[in-house]
């Protein structure tokens, strides 16, 4: 009935993706301060991310940029500007 090997690729997928956005990405985005704690850092950098890619596909779809493409060159903008 279900094939279990898709639904746990596809899950892994998920998680991944969701690593890779929301815990990864905000590391080389935003300052981490030394006196911060895991959690603390974790929860401040997923508020920050979250609000920063809402932000950012809201004033892509009003540019009419629908593509993923997009939101990536930005924060690869986002990741180079910080590290210039």
């Amino acid at each position: 009935m279900y094939d279990w090997a898709l639904i746990t690729e596809s899950l892994l997928r998920l998680g991944l993706a969701y690593a890779g956005i929301f815990v990864l990405l905000p590391r080389l985005l935003f300052s981490q301060a030394s006196r911060e704690g895991f959690l603390d850092s974790f929860w401040a950098n997923l508020v920050r991310m979250v609000c920063l890619t809402q932000v950012a596909v809201y004033v892509l779809a009003a540019l009419r940029l629908y593509e993923v493409i997009s939101l990536s060159v930005l924060y690869a903008l986002l990741i180079l500007w910080r590290f210039r």
